[in-house]
């Protein structure tokens, strides 16, 4: 017998067979339906195990073949399709160019890509976005990788008086090939020069990564060493220095935004001097590690130090603090000898007087965020003694402490008074009775 179907029953048996797949024209993506690989957790710098997948649906749940699926991550790399980057803010990185890879959905509307994350721990995410309709987020924890070395978290730098407890603690992470911190992790500590005690020897580094220690000066006049370690990882060493005196000077008071060239945007913490036989020791902290000009990179910086030896600003040339300083403030200083922290051919700072002609050299010891010059009393006296320090340089200062007046170096011996310090235009008998 011969049947015969109307096309209306024909329509009727598709509808029940149910295809949910389109590629009907006029068809448009309604919705990206994440399907798996959301809330994994991996390894920095790892591939996860699971792909993340996404299906691309219209307004009436059917899957569509054929378009474009673009997937974006915050960190790491991505593959599954050709890769481009993008101008990404991330809250660890700031501005960074992030990976993308362009997916086209298959026939049933899948897209997938494999995610390896970036080498930041914590959260991470990956965007997926189709043409005119809602993206949708993966997020991935990325976890610390096997411990690689002990880093410097804080404390590295200060400067004080001999036999006083610094005013910050060492403190030292535990981190893994990319730096990231690790918790749980043991630090040995230990004084390798200088003297002094520690109110700890080992500890475990807390849910920041972070182990402490509180270090005693010696009771000597120099440099003060500690070395931080954990077992078979490579160790940190921690320079802080021992003197007579020592200033703060507030941080994030820099002028500029920058210097051109290699030089760092140098932001003075604390200046520091102790008379040593013959020789005065001058020693500036810096909120960031430099190097000597004649090294380069980075953080090479420059500058000068003023010396007014006869205490009277009517002698001597002006301070460069004051010639070259921004905006208002002076150091009430007539400088009879400038150290000119530009290293030469040789490394050495250049020592002049006040008609700028050579009297002789110091060598600077670079130590991270320290740097120490002895200057020999023969070209300065013994004091006592107003010093001023410009950083960067004359042309374009980046920090001057003090920011108004100038440091007085006592003659001889520790100052009895450590909070005296000669206001702009003090008389010089003011400036003497302070140390009497």
């Amino acid at each position: 017998m011969l049947v015969r179907l109307r096309v209306p029953a024909l329509l009727g048996i598709a509808a029940v067979l149910g295809c949910s797949d389109s590629t009907e024209p006029g068809s448009v993506p309604a919705e990206v339906h994440a399907v798996s690989g959301d809330a994994q957790v991996g390894t920095v710098g790892m591939q996860l195990e699971d792909p993340l997948e996404v299906r691309v649906l219209d307004s009436r749940g059917r899957a569509l073949a054929g378009v474009v699926v673009v997937f974006s991550a915050s960190q790491g790399d991505l593959a599954g399709g050709p890769v481009s980057y993008f101008p990404a803010v991330d809250a660890t990185l700031g501005l960074s160019m992030a990976p993308a890879i362009q997916e086209t959905s298959d026939a049933a509307g899948w897209a997938r890509a494999v995610w390896t994350l970036g080498t930041v721990a914590g959260e991470q995410s990956v965007t997926v976005e189709v043409d005119g309709v809602d993206p949708v987020t993966f997020s991935a924890t990325a976890s610390p990788g096997a411990p690689a070395a002990v880093a410097v978290a804080g404390g590295d730098g200060q400067i004080d008086q001999p036999g006083a407890v610094l005013a910050a603690s060492l403190a030292a992470s535990v981190v893994d090939q990319f730096g990231n911190p690790r918790a749980g992790e043991t630090v040995d500590w230990a004084i390798i020069a200088g003297g002094g005690d520690l109110s700890s020897l080992t500890g475990l580094t807390d849910s920041s990564g972070v182990a402490s220690t509180l270090l005693t000066l010696g009771g000597a006049i120099g440099f003060n060493t500690v070395k931080a370690s954990s077992d078979g990882l490579s160790s940190a060493r921690f320079h802080t220095l021992a003197l007579a005196m020592a200033w703060d000077d507030a941080v994030a008071d820099t002028f500029s935004g920058g210097l051109s060239g290699n030089r760092v945007l140098a932001d003075l913490a604390q200046v520091g001097y102790a008379w040593d036989a013959d020789t005065l020791i001058i020693g500036l902290a810096f909120v960031d590690s430099v190097v000597s000009t004649l090294v380069g990179g980075a953080n090479a910086m420059g500058g000068v130090l003023d010396f007014d030896i006869d205490l009277d600003s009517l002698t001597g040339i002006e301070s460069l603090a004051d010639r070259y300083r921004p905006g208002s403030g002076s150091t009430g200083m007539g400088v009879d000898i400038v150290l000119d922290m530009f290293a030469d051919a040789s490394g050495e700072f250049l020592i002049f007087n006040d008609r700028m002609q050579t009297l002789g050299s110091t060598t600077p010891d670079f130590r991270g965020r320290l740097l120490t010059m002895r200057v020999p009393a023969a070209f300065i006296g013994t004091g006592p003694l107003a010093i001023a320090v410009t950083a960067g340089t004359p042309a374009e200062p980046t920090d001057i402490a003090p920011n108004d007046s100038s440091y007085l170096v006592a003659a001889g011996g520790t100052p009895t008074r450590p909070e005296a310090k000669a206001p702009a235009g003090a008389a010089v008998n003011y400036i003497r009775e302070s140390w009497q």
